[in-house]
């Protein structure tokens, strides 16, 4: 039996190639495409070839619920919080340009089928679910 195996972006991922590390940045940049830049810049000093990002449409992946529902360690309801961290679809696009310029893969894990969506309209090598 074929030893399984799959490629990202050309990077070979299996059990008989180098174990891939890949940075999750996330929304850790917290809707800061400086930041996320920055964290970027960090991932490919470390030696990294790919990077992880969050893709959120807010308002397509949470109920107007949300808006009331504050986190035990927030003062602002978690659809504020998630809306303030989420990056635009031209900040997502400006994130990936930036990927690629310094010779990373943007991988990202879409929250909802828009974001999906327009992950596939940006030519996202590949997403990962979430789990």
């Amino acid at each position: 039996m074929p030893t399984p195996e799959m490629k990202i972006a050309g990077l070979m991922v299996g059990p008989d190639h180098a174990p891939l590390v890949i940075p999750e940045i996330g929304i850790n940049h917290n809707g800061d495409v400086g930041v996320a830049m920055t964290m970027i810049d960090a991932a490919a000093a470390s030696g990294a070839s790919i990077v992880k990002f969050q893709s959120h449409v807010v308002e397509d992946e949470m109920s107007h619920h949300a808006r009331s529902v504050i986190p035990g360690n927030a003062d602002i309801s978690i659809y504020d919080i998630m809306e303030s961290a989420a990056l635009s679809l031209e900040d997502e696009r400006r994130v990936k340009l930036y990927c690629e310029e310094r010779g990373l893969v943007f991988l990202c894990t879409p929250f909802s089928r828009k974001a999906a969506d327009r992950l596939a309209k940006l030519d996202v090598a590949a997403f990962k679910i979430g789990s």
